[in-house]
Order: C-alpha cells, then structure tokens, then sequence
C-alpha cells in the first residue's frame, strides 16, 4: 500500500481516514524498532497521536499541528493520562504516548464518565490566589 503523506509544521499530530490510518499503523508497528526508515516520520518517534479523520481521502495521512486545544490531567485513582479539549468539545485522553493509545469522547463529561472515579484538572487555570492573612 502506498500512502501520501502531507506534512504541515509545526507536526503534533498524524491525521487520516480512519481505514488509512488503521493501515498506517500497522505498518509503524511493523517497524518499531526502526522508526526512521520512514522520512517523514524522522525525529518524531512514535509519540505522536493518531486522530481518525472521516473528511479524508482514502491513502492520505496529514503530519499537522494540533487544533486549538485546552490541556488537562485526568485523575484516575492510581493513574494520571495526559490529554485535550478541543474548541468542539471532543476530548481526548492519551493513555500510552508510545503505542499510541488513546480514548476519545464527544465531551469531557463523557470521558468522566467513560472512567468512573475520574476527575480533570485544567492546565490553563491559574490557581486561586491564596490570601496571606
């Protein structure tokens, strides 16, 4: 299978149809220990997340920069993932940056729910002022 890969820096992420993508990392994992056999992909090991995208064509795989995004931590009771809320409200929660695993919500309060005894910590608020008093 070949693929067309179109790069936009700076790259953050690696968007595709979800069929090229599913294909994509196959190969990738084919290939894990030698990830820079692929030119494109040279520098960025294997950390970079994997969005399925339904608006692309079949067989191209987008290097781009992530969209607009609100960072957070979210707290399970023994582990803490990584991830976003985008401006639509999807979010996402990176669970293994090397394998690329990661769960994907419509909102944060389905991802809450999807968890259980979860809760997010926003990275962009600023902690309350404390009162020297």
């Amino acid at each position: 299978m070949r693929f067309l890969l179109a790069r936009t820096d700076p790259v953050q992420q690696i968007a595709a149809h979800p069929t090229t993508l599913a294909a994509f990392v196959k190969l990738l994992r084919q290939h894990a220990a030698e990830p820079d056999r692929i030119p494109a992909l040279r520098g960025f090991g294997l950390g970079l997340p994997l969005i399925p995208d339904e608006a692309m064509a079949a067989d191209v795989i987008h290097l781009r920069p992530t969209p607009k995004r609100r960072p957070f931590k979210l707290h399970l009771p023994h582990h803490v993932f990584d991830g976003w809320e985008e401006d639509g409200g999807r979010a996402v929660a990176i669970e293994d940056p090397t394998l690329w695993i990661t769960t994907e919500a419509p909102s944060t309060a389905d991802l809450i729910r999807g968890y259980g005894d979860a809760r997010i910590e926003w990275l962009d608020e600023e902690p309350p002022a404390q009162n020297d008093q």
